[in-house]
């Protein structure tokens, strides 16, 4: 574990003690997706308990330094592979039948340690392009004035699954690299202009155009509400350059990490909750699928 994970940790244990935590662990549960829904192939149900995958973002300081500052970023975030108990047990992208990604924007503040998020939105989309997952992504450079991370959408092929937003999160940037631990709702698309959340409300959501999001996030029913996101790299994935206004920018690049999901918690533990699950650490493994 490099030295950024470290010093994130320093900063959670903190936080759980001064509410009186204790370090009981907290439970990760299962989900099972239907592959079909997406593929459209037979149906093919997966069980897991984490989504693994890799971003990029371009990260814009509003100032010449990037200390005492607030920034903003977007980017996006290609699945590879779900697992089961720290274990693979389907693929996804270039390996598997269906591409899984997400496309997210945030903004945060500098709060004297780290940075604090501020916002976190994010937009979950499925299609049947098997192969084509590398010729979709373009990693975000700092070099010239930058470069977004930017995804090229393939009309008629991708649809919606559901989309979500911040709940609380921290961000770190430094030396050692980049890091962001968010907790966030999660709203699945079951109809056209619908969501539901996880526990079984329906919203107006326009980003949707029908049920594929309920009917591939098949188990529980309702789906989990909030999810979890975990994202390291090191600094070999982070570059620096200025814009045309000559304030900072950082282009963070193989960021790994994993979203898993939680029921609501009662109110006065959600914020411990997500404590719990920023001490988990992340790891993605090279592996092979059969």
């Amino acid at each position: 574990m490099f030295t950024l994970h470290k010093k994130l940790l320093i900063g959670v244990a903190g936080i759980a003690l001064a509410m009186g935590a204790t370090s009981q662990a907290v439970a990760v549960p299962t989900f099972t997706v239907d592959t079909s829904a997406v593929d459209g192939g037979a149906s093919n149900l997966v069980t897991g308990d984490a989504f693994l995958g890799t971003s990029s973002e371009l990260i814009h300081f509003n100032s010449t330094t990037t200390i005492l500052t607030s920034s903003s970023a977007s980017g996006w975030l290609n699945f590879s592979e779900i697992d089961l108990t720290n274990a693979p047990v389907a693929a996804i992208g270039v390996l598997g039948t269906y591409n899984l990604f997400l496309t997210f924007n945030l903004t945060n503040t500098w709060n004297g340690t780290n940075y604090t998020l501020d916002t976190l939105n994010f937009t979950v989309y499925g299609n049947s392009l098997n192969g084509t997952a590398g010729d979709m992504f373009t990693n975000a450079s700092a070099a010239g004035t930058g470069t977004e991370a930017t995804h090229t959408y393939v009309a008629g092929t991708e649809v919606v699954l559901g989309t979500g937003e911040l709940v609380n999160g921290t961000a770190v940037l430094n030396s050692g690299g980049a890091a962001l631990n968010a907790l966030t709702s999660f709203e699945v698309c079951n109809g056209v202009g619908t969501a539901q959340d996880g526990l079984g409300g329906s919203k107006t959501n326009s980003a949707c155009t029908g049920n594929t999001g309920s009917l591939y996030f098949s188990s529980p029913n309702p789906f989990y509400s909030l999810a979890f996101n975990s994202f390291n790299n090191t600094a070999n994935g982070t570059t620096y350059g200025t814009d045309a206004s000559g304030n900072i920018i950082t282009a963070v690049n193989a960021a790994h990490g994993n979203v898993t999901f939680q029921s609501v918690p009662e109110p006065e533990t959600l914020a411990l909750l997500g404590v719990g699950l920023l001490g988990m650490g992340v790891s993605l493994r090279k592996r092979k699928f059969s």
